[in-house]
């Protein structure tokens, strides 16, 4: 409704009360019945509205005064949204890389153990992993046992890799 008004379509005589003008009349005729934003853009009340600042868009613009019309954003809400989500989680990979690189290596060591008994790795054992040796020393860095008896054990040696 507010695209509408703006584009001189429609008037509001009260609150909640919209009524078609002569203009809006001759635009739905026009269009078929589809009045599309791309449609709206057509209009340079609503080419001010849209793309004025918050001041400038309480005052009607003269037509002469306004530019081109803005490029029309095809994407639905739900694309915008994953779109802003993706960005978000690759921030925060990012960040999350940056301070696991900052940290120690017996950190990282013992990072790569939760996180495989996280995943599921030593099943319901308490204590199913374990940090040993020493950072730098080149040997294995974390065991997890995957049975009570100790039979089946996982051998780790955690990397840190920077690009």
């Amino acid at each position: 409704m507010t695209y509408l008004k703006h584009a001189g379509l429609i008037e509001a005589p009260a609150r909640g009360r919209y009524r078609l003008t002569a203009r809006g009349r001759s635009a739905l005729a026009e269009s078929g019945g589809s009045i599309t934003l791309e449609y709206l853009a057509r209009f340079p009340e609503y080419r001010a509205f849209i793309g004025g600042s918050s001041s400038r868009r309480r005052e009607r613009a003269p037509a002469q005064a306004v530019p081109d019309a803005p490029a029309v954003d095809r994407r639905t809400p739900q694309d915008v949204l994953a779109e802003a989500v993706e960005r978000l989680d690759e921030d925060l990979r990012g960040e999350l890389l940056d301070e696991i690189m900052r940290r120690p290596p017996d950190f990282f060591e013992r990072l790569v153990v939760d996180l495989l008994l996280r995943m599921g790795y030593g099943g319901a054992l308490d204590d199913a992993g374990r940090v040993v040796g020493k950072a730098g020393d080149e040997g294995i860095d974390g065991i997890i046992q995957e049975d009570k008896l100790g039979f089946s054990r996982i051998y780790i040696q955690a990397k840190r890799w920077a690009p």
